[in-house]
């Protein structure tokens, strides 16, 4: 697992892939269309100094468990994006903890992720499943959004590093 904690994952409801643009034509996001996008992505090009918020450098894109969804804003498609770690089970010896008036309390050991958990955050591209929301990590989380029509890139930015 990468030096990193996370913070929190919460599962944001998926939306379907089959969305309408503007032109009243059905816009699909399939595994061809994300091959084509991921093919000419270049993650080291679209994260600017800015956009990587001090957390480094982006892994190499196959390090990263890929998630694809659409949404449409102002008549457009818009193809959201999460690039996350695997989930991975966590170290035997990894514990969580919490402030309080009095300093750290010990709350035991992490709570190991779930067989589904596993099974669904593996390595790879997944469209239309659950969106992880990880609130730190540096460039081991990148957050982008593409148009649709051009697979052009609208934003891309690095998690910040708690």
């Amino acid at each position: 697992m990468k030096n990193f904690k996370v913070a929190a994952l919460i599962v944001v409801s998926s939306l379907s892939m089959m969305v309408k643009d503007a032109g009243a034509q059905t816009a699909t996001i399939d595994r061809i269309w994300i091959e084509r996008l991921e093919e000419s992505l270049d993650l080291d090009a679209v994260l600017d100094a800015r956009a990587r918020m001090g957390g480094g450098a982006p892994q190499p894109m196959t390090e990263y468990a890929r998630y694809y969804r659409a949404v449409e804003t102002n008549g457009r498609t818009i193809v959201e994006a999460v690039f996350a770690p695997p989930v991975e089970p966590y170290p035997s010896d990894w514990r969580t903890s919490r402030y309080t008036k009095d300093g750290m309390e010990d709350l035991g050991p992490v709570q190991q992720p779930s067989e589904e958990a596993l099974r669904r955050g593996r390595r790879g591209v997944h469209i239309d499943e659950p969106f992880p929301m990880i609130f730190d990590g540096g460039c081991s989380v990148v957050t982008l959004s593409f148009d649709y029509q051009s697979g052009r890139v609208l934003t891309a930015h690095c998690n910040g590093v708690a």
